[in-house]
């Protein structure tokens, strides 16, 4: 797909760095929502005592 939108001598240059970003927004996602969870989890526990 990126070598229909992009020149072929690009493609590398162009999706290398979106690979990376992605894979660090994973990762920053996943910490968030664990830490999410963990306060609603804490919040619905205190509740329940």
């Amino acid at each position: 797909m990126a070598g229909v939108l992009f020149a072929t001598s690009q493609v590398g240059g162009i999706i290398l760095p979106l690979m990376f970003f992605h894979q660090i927004q994973l990762m920053v996602c996943a910490v968030l929502a664990r830490r999410y969870a963990d306060q609603q989890f804490s919040a619905v526990a205190s509740q329940a005592a």
